[in-house]
């Protein structure tokens, strides 16, 4: 489905908002705010930066302006989801990599400008309203062969559940991944863990009577 098509994006919303949905779990495209775009190799190009107000990179080229202003519809597209399953009180959650830039727990110095989505002031805004709880957590703890830190935001209910993922860590410690999440392997580290899989679908599928009020 490209919920680029604006009739379609409206006509998923609406499910939403008519309680078609039992629950809404979105892991929105991360490629405009991947860190593989800041290796200054033969890469794809960075296209945003903590440097500049509106969070773009100067000078980027039409292809590269198009992806991100897709990229951007994407978001809001999300948050919309977002705003409309939490209004509906369902369960609800939210998906993307963390920063890695300045004032992150995981500061790379090669990543100082580093744009998550979480930094999108339409992200924040939805945040702020919602009361979303947020945890960033590790992949490779659910038997991922890739790192793969993570951060999920999601609806009031799901925090008992949710809060007590930041326990999962990386514990490689020096002793390296499988595989590491760069070039062709790109593609295939946005696949779960199935451990972490059947864990988020069991959050959202909880009981309802064991839900607490938002």
């Amino acid at each position: 489905l490209d919920v680029l098509d604006r009739e379609l994006a409206e006509a998923l919303i609406e499910a939403v908002e008519s309680g078609f949905f039992d629950a809404v779990f979105l892991g929105t495209p991360c490629s405009t705010f991947s860190v593989n775009r800041m290796h200054d190799d033969d890469g794809p190009p960075q296209l945003r930066s903590t440097e500049y107000e509106d969070l773009r990179m100067p000078g980027l080229s039409r292809a590269g302006m198009t992806h991100l202003l897709e990229a951007d519809a994407l978001v809001a597209f999300s948050t919309c989801v977002i705003r409309v399953a939490n209004a509906r009180r369902l369960p609800c959650i939210l998906e993307n990599p963390p920063s890695r830039g300045v004032g992150s727990e995981r500061y790379q110095r090669i990543f100082h400008d580093h744009v998550s989505m979480w930094h999108l002031p339409i992200v924040r805004r939805m945040l702020a309203d919602t009361g979303a709880g947020t945890v960033r957590f590790d992949q490779c703890a659910f038997g991922g062969p890739f790192q793969k830190w993570t951060q999920l935001a999601y609806a009031s209910p799901l925090k008992p559940v949710l809060d007590a993922w930041r326990a999962y860590k990386c514990t490689h410690c020096y002793a390296k991944h499988e595989y590491v999440a760069r070039g062709e392997l790109s593609a295939a580290s946005a696949a779960y863990p199935e451990a972490m899989a059947w864990l988020l679908a069991q959050a959202l599928l909880l009981p309802r009577e064991h839900q607490i009020d938002l």
